[in-house]
């Protein structure tokens, strides 16, 4: 794999690579801080800007060790990933990611963000209404906007079932964008991407 991402790279198909994915989590890359570790230089060899492993919260005790171990150690991570999962607390998502900025003084990329009920049982019992979470993006996305050490951010669309995740979906059942969608899919387009 690293070797197919150099070659993408030399194509100048990629210009970034992104850590682990929840490294924290059993049923996503589940690997110990010193495994993570260990496997770092062979990101670090592919020469592209390299974002931390994003773990399931990005003040959690997983990526606190890892990045006090590759500052220690020397290791190069060039912005921090971050997933946030919340309610609709705007100003508490802002502040952690203020305090990791503060913390260690990298830019930030939010990769996965969204409005979640992990307690839902059933679509029915989410805690959270569409409107609600939708309400949650046009408050949160020009606060990000303002940050300069926010470079990137995007929101996880749920799927349309999903009892957690279902306020958050971008698109319905039908594949057509949601209310959400439309206004995420219309707000603030990134100019320097070539269409």
């Amino acid at each position: 794999n690293i070797a197919a991402v150099k070659q993408l790279k030399d194509q100048g198909k990629v210009k970034y690579v992104l850590g682990f994915n929840e490294p924290d989590m059993g049923d996503q890359s589940n690997m110990s801080v010193s495994d993570a570790l260990a496997l770092w230089p062979k990101l670090e060899s592919i020469g592209l800007p390299l974002g931390s492993p994003a773990t399931s919260w990005p003040t959690n005790q997983w990526i606190t060790d890892f990045m006090d171990s590759a500052i220690k150690q020397h290791r190069r991570v060039d912005f921090i990933c971050v997933h946030m999962y919340v309610g609709t607390d705007d100003k508490s998502f802002v502040q952690v990611l203020q305090d990791v900025y503060n913390k260690y003084h990298l830019p930030i990329w939010v990769t996965e963000f969204a409005t979640a009920d992990w307690a839902a049982a059933s679509p029915g019992a989410n805690h959270y209404t569409a409107e609600q979470a939708l309400g949650f993006m046009q408050r949160l996305l020009p606060q990000l906007e303002s940050l300069s050490f926010v470079q990137r951010y995007s929101w996880f669309s749920g799927d349309p079932k999903s009892n957690a995740l279902w306020p958050s979906a971008l698109v319905d059942g039908a594949g057509h964008l949601t209310t959400m969608g439309a206004w995420y899919a219309a707000y603030k387009p990134n100019q320097a991407v070539k269409r």
